[in-house]
């Protein structure tokens, strides 16, 4: 409902909703079977440092040159020190905590980023990516209340 599978408005591009999800599930699933003798902030920097080759792949596709005034660079460490912040969260989360518990708040940034698309970029999204988005976030509603049923 909100990437609306078909051929009318498919790019190419549009293959790395994808693949992003792809990736979170592989990050998620490799921090659940990492050795315990590799530290949570090991793994989350581990996490974050993936993000490099896809920002040069994307820096070679787009083949523009890139000029760092001093502001980006103090968002591009803001970037870091809180996505490491971040993802050591997310591991030290993932391996302690049910996943069923943990991937329902996980929708939470789903919200954030609704609100980011409509408040920075001044999107605005279509009823169908709102019933879509609705639809996901009573899902994780549902399985926390279902886990929490399983557990008493």
């Amino acid at each position: 409902m909100i990437i609306r599978p078909g051929f009318q408005g498919f790019t190419i591009m549009s293959l790395l909703a994808v693949v992003a999800t792809l990736g979170f599930s592989g990050r998620d699933l490799a921090t659940r079977a990492a050795p315990n003798t590799l530290s949570n902030m090991q793994l989350g920097i581990y996490g974050f440092f993936v993000l490099i080759p896809a920002g040069l792949v994307l820096l070679l596709y787009n083949s523009e040159s890139v000029l760092f005034e001093t502001i980006a660079v103090k968002q591009i460490g803001g970037a870091i020190v809180f996505g490491v912040i971040a993802y050591n969260s997310l591991t030290v989360a993932m391996r302690a905590g049910d996943v069923s518990v943990i991937s329902p708040f996980r929708h939470t940034r789903l919200l954030f980023a609704l609100a980011f698309g409509i408040f920075v970029f001044d999107e605005h999204p279509d009823l169908l990516t709102l019933v879509g988005s609705l639809l996901i976030i009573i899902s994780g509603i549902y399985t926390l209340i279902q886990s929490q049923k399983l557990s008493a």
